[in-house]
Formats: C-alpha cells, structure tokens, sequence
C-alpha cells in the first residue's frame, strides 16, 4: 500500500487523479454523444414529434411517481427492518434489472395483453405498465444504499430524547436519504425516457422520442432524428433544472412535532409495507416473468450463445471502466464545488440523451468504423452515470467527522479511504454496478444504432419477439436470466466480501 499512501498524500498526484477522471468523462463520455449538437441541423419538428415528446414525458413522470411511492418504503423495510424472508425479497427487488428490457416487453405484453389478463392494449397505458416494472428497482436500489450509508446513531439519539419512530423517520432520517431518492428518481425518469427496445414490443401504433428517432434513422432522416433528440434534452434539461431548484434545503430538522400525529401515522406504516410488497408482486414480479410460460425446451444455441457472450463482454467492460474512472469523478461532484456541480448538470445531460441517439452520434462520429470499439464506448457513455450518480450521493452523506477523527489519529489520506469511505459507500458501489452492469446487457436502442454486424442477445431478442417466435424469444430470455442472476450474485460476494 506504500506507493498508494505517497499518491494519495501528494497534492499534484490528487489533481492529476481528478485531472484524468474529467478528461476521460469529456472525451468518452461526453464529446461523442455531443457531437450530434455539432450537426447543425435545420429543425423540422412535426406534430408527430410533440406526441412522441408528450408520450416519453407523460409515462416518465407517471412511472416515476409511482417508483417513489412504493420504491420508498420496499427500500425502508429492506434496510431497517428484520423479518423472515427479508434476503428473498431483497434479491426480487433486483429480478426486473436482470431480465433484459426486450423481454420485460415480451412477458408484460403476453400478461395484460390478449395472452394473459387482456385488460391492456398495444399503446399508451401497456408502455406505462411496463415502464414501471423496469424503472422501480433504480428507486428501491439507491435508495436502499443511501440509507445504508447513513450513520444510525443519529436516530438512537433522537429516541433517547423521546421521539417515536415515525418522527425520527421524518426528521431524520428522510431528509438524510433524500439525496438518493432524488438520484433514484432522476435515474428512473431518465431510463424510462430512453428505453427503446422493451417499447417497441408493446407500443404498437403509439411512438416515444426513442422509437420515433429510431424510425426516423432507419427511413434516412438523420435530421428528424437528430431534431428530435435535440428537443428531448431540451425540454428534459429545462424540466431537470426545475427539480433541482426545489430539491435544495437543509440537511435534517426537526419541525414541528406532533406526537399525536407522529404516533397514529406511525401505527399505519404496517399497512404502507404490506401495499408495498403486494405491489412488487402484482404489478411488477408476476408481470416480469409471464414469458416462461411461453418458453420452450428447444433453442438455437448456436445462434443464442454467441450473442449472450457479446452482451455479457460488453457490459463487463463498459461497467469496469466506468468504476475505475467513475469513482474519482463521483468524490469531485460530491465535494460540491462549482465544478462539481456543472460536471452533475453534464452528466444529467448524458442521462436524458435517448440511448438510440447516443449510438447514432457515436456511428456518425466514427464514420461508421471500429464498430466493436464504438459499441464499447457507446455503452460505457450511456452506464456511466448510473455508477456516478449513487457514488456520488452516498458520498455526500458520509459523516466527514469519522474520517477528519482518523486523520487526526495519523491516519494517512488513502488509509481514511480504505477502511472509513470505501466501506461506507460499498453498498452504493455495488448498487451502481448492478444498474450499470444491467443497464448496458439489456440495451437494445444504441446498440442498434451504431452495431451493423455486431448482434448481442438484447437485440436477438426484440427480432425474434417481433417476428413472432415467441417460445424461442422466451427461451433465450430464460439463458439470460440464469447468465445474469450468476453475474450478479458474483458481483454481490465481490462487494461485501471487500
């Protein structure tokens, strides 16, 4: 560790550190997705346009507001109470993340559609239904690592001097976690904005800004597409800007206290989980898993395999890089400091780019060569600020007495590090690679858009559902399952084990 307590003690080797992790961010991340902007295109925006603009904000923010009403206490119970069956559950929470999207659509249309309940359509209200499913575990996962984070001797205190456990809830702990229920939202609102494949599934007649760009590619209209991502991040900038002016505040604080209150809505929180459970169950589990009945015990291996080795390399790849250059990224935007916070506002720039779009403008950039090494930069662009985002905000809510207490202890600054921060902020690292990781194996849109030869298994999978053969879609998508939940399960050992 010697030579990584002189770097971590040298103040040029800190700068040169930070240095390195904003021009990683600039040249991967950022310049290749923006150089859509550099196209100068004359903007035509049709009436077809606004629609698929209403569809993609209205289903975002709908999804999104649900996520937190029931995301929120699913992530309370999981990390602040004990029960039997807790690790069950926790482990169905991530179930949605290790499904592909292109499957979600398959299965979730199969179950409220003509194949299952028939009470939904191909179109607007089928898009929500699951939209929802695949967006609730970006609340429930930071959230639950936000919480983690939060040292608890802050509640012991305040129910020593008397406060029940729903105030110590309200003005403790809720404005401590708020941070990452914010991110979980934004991280939910921004993947519901860009989910391309799993819509297509299901939307039939209907467009979002992501399948209306990827039709408007595929027809030859590079400028209506380009127009239409343009639009998006406009409008998604302006609306991610409002948010933010009302998300500031104080930290924590106690209010007015009502025990009254405090205590009859306390009494009610029972009801609030078991809503919150019967939910997961119904509306997102139950849905997510409907294709098994359609699979069959015949596959195509030959065809199936390669594809799933190239999801699986890809995303490897694209989530290791983004850790290594994400992490040091996420300390400087939690040192709040104007750079720090334009560096937030870029990547929340990134987030509302629609995945369809940022292959295009990777293909474009590179002229249409190098296609494994666009599809690689195109997935580390599009997952790197699901593993930033949770760092970030865990970050921010670290005590910083515990480590200015071992600094004054002569602790050196990587030794701090290494057993104080890193510990602390563990369960958010793992949770953004797990979004990250899944994030990148299930995108259908950017890969797309930039691959011409190259077909990983999400893509296999959204061709063989809209052909038709459903039982070799479901099957596929059952290898997947069980290739994803090892991955997952590994990465799991890897993060408490450290």
């Amino acid at each position: 560790m010697g030579i990584f307590e002189r770097l971590a003690s040298n103040v040029l080797a800190k700068k040169g550190l930070d240095a390195a992790a904003i021009l990683f961010f600039a040249c991967i991340v950022l310049l290749p997705i923006l150089y859509l902007l550099l196209l100068n295109p004359s903007f035509n925006i049709s009436p077809e346009m606004w629609g698929a603009l209403w569809n993609s904000f209205t289903i975002a923010a709908i999804a999104t507001v649900i996520d937190v009403v029931f995301g929120l206490p699913l992530a309370w119970i999981l990390t602040r109470r004990k029960f039997r069956g807790k690790t069950i559950i926790s482990s169905l929470v991530d179930l949605p993340l290790v499904i592909p999207t292109s499957t979600l659509g398959l299965s979730i249309g199969l179950f409220w559609g003509a194949g299952g309940l028939g009470v939904l359509a191909e179109g607007y209200w089928l898009i929500l239904a699951l939209h929802i499913v695949f967006t609730l575990p970006y609340v429930v996962t930071t959230t639950a690592a936000a919480i983690e984070s939060i040292e608890p001797t802050l509640e012991t205190a305040s129910r020593s001097l008397g406060a029940t456990a729903f105030t110590s809830f309200r003005t403790i702990w809720f404005p401590l976690l708020r941070s990452g229920l914010l991110i979980g939202a934004l991280l939910a609102f921004t993947r519901s904005l860009n989910e391309t494949g799993a819509t297509m599934v299901v939307a039939g007649a209907v467009n979002t800004v992501p399948t209306l760009a990827l039709a408007s590619k595929n027809a030859g209209d590079v400028n209506g597409a380009v127009s239409l991502s343009i639009l998006l991040l406009v409008v998604a900038g302006l609306a991610f800007a409002l948010l933010r002016s009302f998300s500031g505040g104080k930290r924590y604080s106690l209010g007015a206290v009502d025990r009254a209150r405090d205590l009859m809505l306390g009494s009610r929180s029972t009801i609030v989980y078991l809503l919150s459970a019967l939910f997961l169950l119904s509306i997102v589990l139950l849905p997510s898993f409907y294709f098994i009945r359609s699979a069959d015990t015949a596959i195509d291996y030959g065809l199936v395999l390669p594809a799933l080795l190239t999801s699986l390399i890809i995303a490897f790849a694209a989530t290791a890089i983004s850790l290594v250059f994400g992490f040091p990224m996420a300390q400087i935007i939690a040192r709040r400091t104007r750079l720090g916070h334009v560096l937030d506002s870029l990547l929340d720039v990134v987030l509302m780019m629609p995945t369809v779009s940022v292959g295009m403008s990777l293909s474009l950039f590179l002229g249409g060569r190098a296609e494994w090494l666009a599809l690689l930069v195109a997935h580390i662009a599009m997952v790197y600020p699901f593993v930033v985002k949770p760092i970030s905000g865990a970050i921010v809510e670290v005590d910083k007495t515990l480590i200015e207490a071992a600094r004054s202890l002569g602790a050196k600054p990587f030794h701090a590090f290494r057993t104080i921060l890193l510990p602390l902020v563990m369960p958010a690292v793992l949770a953004g690679s797990v979004l990250a990781f899944m994030r990148s194996l299930s995108d259908t849109g950017a890969t797309i858009a930039v691959s011409k030869t190259i077909k990983p298994v999400s893509v296999l999978i959204v061709q063989l559902a809209k052909a038709g053969n459903m039982a070799e879609a479901s099957s596929a998508s059952l290898l997947v399952l069980a290739f994803s939940l090892l991955a997952i399960v590994a990465l799991r050992k890897l993060a408490y084990k450290r």
